[in-house]
């Protein structure tokens, strides 16, 4: 069951100038796919990230998917179908952890899609929104769950920026 309803929106950012693309909560590899897919005539210029726990996912860290198994298997098999596993660095950890392993201002495009709980969603906005580079975005899905409207308003609030919502319930800070 794919959750990825936002193709429009990822056509918009593969046709922008940014280096280095970070998608954060991959599920089945449908977006990240389709993103590394809308970005091959720019390969070599190119870095695509995708941060997520895949297996390793426990009922705390998100207790809606937590019991859903081989993740990991099906991810594999979508990025080999789309020809575009060889294109797509994974980073098989939490996305906080993982934020901590890019420099800040050093990313283009990040784009959370992982635990939707109001502490989960804050600490991704803390973790990756000082890795944006100064042109970049950060942005993400789910704006419609309470859960994230909330974090996004204390984000926003807490620093003096805004948010925009697009269609299929994309949000973006800049």
């Amino acid at each position: 069951m794919s959750f990825f309803n936002y193709q429009q929106y990822y056509d918009s950012v593969a046709s922008r100038s940014y280096n280095k693309y970070v998608e954060v909560g991959c599920y089945e590899g449908d977006s990240i796919s389709y993103l590394a897919k809308a970005l091959r005539h720019r390969w070599r210029h190119v870095e695509i990230y995708a941060v997520d726990l895949f297996e390793n996912i426990t009922k705390d860290v998100d207790p809606i998917f937590y019991n859903h198994h081989e993740y990991w298997l099906r991810y594999e098999d979508k990025l080999k179908s789309e020809e575009v596993r060889n294109k797509v660095t994974d980073i098989r950890m939490h996305s906080v952890n993982a934020a901590s392993l890019f420099k800040d201002r050093d990313v283009d495009f990040v784009f959370l899609d992982a635990c939707k709980n109001y502490e989960s969603v804050v600490a991704d906005l803390e973790a990756w929104y000082p890795k944006i580079s100064g042109y970049g975005m950060l942005a993400g899905h789910d704006c419609y769950q309470p859960s994230v409207d909330r974090a996004l308003k204390f984000f926003t609030d807490k620093y003096g920026r805004t948010y925009n919502t697009h269609a299929n319930d994309v949000w973006e800070i800049k």
